[in-house]
């Protein structure tokens, strides 16, 4: 027999409820659950478009960020200006930054090649931003439980470097990444790689890779070798704690690194990369940079300050030149050094002597009790100032006694 809770009815089976027991709960048609589950996907659609609507208006927000910076930046790097004396010898540096801009055809493809698979191996597809370099630096750093890869691009990192983004937030990150898309579309991919390796800093006070290439190697960028090339690419991470001049053996092991990365992407032989890990790193640290302090070099100062606007004189890249000759300057400041010298030795000389003085401390104002002098020789003909003398030590007094003094 059938159990109790199936009667027939009709022809048909119909199931009756068992009464009493188990839970309590009664068997629900589809047509009374419906109302139900409609209410839950339109609360989840609302929530949706909501959270939707929210994002688009962050977007739109950090977009409007983004669209507030000048483009026009990227392409303005600051770079020293040169003074030459009337021979045409460069004798100072002056403004700017520790840089000199070199145009990316005068960059070997080595150090390019070596930039790209160290820094950004998707540099030709991505419009900015690489999405999968993101997700592959993510995978990585969590894997191993440390930050080991960072996902931004070349194009990202010219944004930082330009409008100094250096906070380590999310914000920056976002307000950075729409920079970029706006470089992108701004300036070609050449462009971007110029202006990249022209501003980028590579330690010891060296902004840009020619100046980088002459203070390490003293040569120009040019004519950089593959090792060299690798060793500075490998600066770029971390140019204080990798400098060779700080850690000789992290250096290399960052060169090797590179190397072994543009292997990988088939840009140079494994043969070549072990020809430049056995080549020696030489003339390391040499600075040869002209002095930049001086009387002559103050009043060139003070004369371009009112000729240039400031922001003119930040982005440097002048080339001056200056009337003074330098047999004639030396002259003068010898000359004017023996003759007051000679008058502090006589006997009947009772003031305080300059081989009596000392360097004031740190926080001591400066001060000279000895006897000063200045000259000037100007060209009759002409009116050129030739030589130009401000007082005997500029390094012991700073005061341009014939430019400043009131006679």
């Amino acid at each position: 027999m059938l159990p109790v809770r199936w009667q027939i009815k009709g022809s048909k089976f119909r199931h009756k409820p068992k009464q009493g027991g188990g839970n309590g709960m009664k068997h629900r048609t589809i047509r009374q659950v419906l109302p139900y589950a409609f209410a839950l996907v339109l609360t989840l659609g609302l929530v949706l478009a909501a959270g939707a609507g929210v994002a688009w208006a962050i977007w739109r927000g950090y977009e409007r960020r983004a669209a507030s910076y000048d483009l026009r930046e990227v392409a303005a790097i600051p770079q020293r200006s040169v003074v030459y004396d009337s021979t045409g010898k460069p004798i100072a540096w002056l403004h700017g930054e520790n840089r000199f801009l070199v145009p990316l055809h005068r960059v070997p493809l080595f150090f390019l090649l070596g930039l790209i698979a160290r820094e950004d191996s998707r540099f030709q597809e991505h419009h900015g931003i690489d999405y999968s370099g993101i997700a592959r630096a993510m995978i990585t750093n969590l894997s191993e439980g440390r930050i080991r890869q960072g996902g931004s691009t070349i194009t990202q990192q010219l944004a930082r470097n330009t409008y100094h983004l250096t906070a380590r937030t999310l914000d920056r990150k976002l307000v950075e990444a729409l920079l970029a898309r706006r470089i992108e579309e701004k300036y070609s991919k050449r462009q971007i790689l110029e202006y990249y390796l022209n501003r980028i800093y590579f330690g010891e006070g060296c902004y840009g890779l020619q100046q980088a290439a002459r203070y390490y190697f003293g040569k120009p960028a040019q004519d950089l070798t593959l090792g060299e090339s690798a060793t500075l690419v490998g600066l770029i991470r971390s140019p204080n704690s990798l400098s060779p001049l700080k850690d000789l053996a992290a250096a290399m092991e960052q060169r090797n690194l590179v190397l072994e990365r543009m292997v990988e992407l088939q840009m140079i032989t494994r043969e070549q990369a072990q020809a430049a890990r056995g080549a020696a790193l030489e003339r390391l640290g040499r600075n040869d940079q002209p002095n930049s302090e001086g009387y002559v070099l103050d009043a060139v100062r003070r004369e371009l300050q009112s000729l240039l606007t400031p922001r003119q004189q930040e982005l440097g890249g002048l080339r001056i030149t200056i009337t003074i000759d330098p047999r004639l300057q030396e002259a003068a400041e010898k000359a004017l050094e023996k003759r007051i010298a000679e008058l502090e030795k006589t006997r009947w000389w009772k003031h305080p002597r300059r081989s009596a003085h000392r360097l004031p401390k740190p926080g001591e104002p400066e001060r000279t009790d000895y006897l000063q002098a200045a000259l000037v020789a100007v060209e009759n003909d002409s009116g050129a100032i030739r030589a130009l003398v401000g007082g005997r030590s500029y390094e012991e007094s700073k005061y341009d006694r014939a430019c400043l003094a009131r006679r």
